[in-house]
């Protein structure tokens, strides 16, 4: 009894496994899988990455491209990774000569708008404050 009871629960996980996958088959290429999937992730692994790589090596890399020249690939790997390349990006400005400064700086424009919104990045006094509308006495 006690051997069929082990040999019963020895089985579970790979089946669990084995159904888990099936199931996960059926539904990426189930009908309008593809309609619904934007072309934007066509790129990205279905199920496994097989080159997992970090925020911090990829900003490390874009960095050392525009450390030299004006690159528009590195620039947009800054701006697509926002906000996990500042840990990496504002120490490295140091060691970057003028020229490598203002592409990095250049190239992280578009995260500083997302996190700080239009008026701080437009060049408005710290203190300023957007008005707030009350909608609520807004006549429709």
């Amino acid at each position: 009894m006690f051997g069929e009871l082990l040999r019963r629960l020895l089985w579970v996980p790979p089946m669990a496994v084995l159904v888990s996958l099936i199931t996960f088959e059926l539904i990426a290429e189930g009908p309008g899988s593809a309609s619904r999937a934007p072309s934007r992730y066509a790129h990205l692994p279905r199920f496994l990455n097989p080159r997992p790589d970090d925020a911090a090596a990829q900003a490390r890399r874009a960095l050392e491209q525009l450390r030299t020249r004006d690159d528009d690939e590195a620039a947009r790997t800054l701006e697509r990774l926002g906000g996990a390349a500042l840990p990496v990006a504002l120490p490295a400005l140091e060691g970057l000569s003028p020229e490598g400064r203002t592409r990095v700086v250049v190239a992280l424009r578009p995260v500083a708008r997302r996190m700080a919104g239009p008026g701080v990045v437009a060049g408005h006094a710290p203190g300023h404050r957007p008005q707030r509308h009350d909608h609520a006495r807004t006549p429709l």
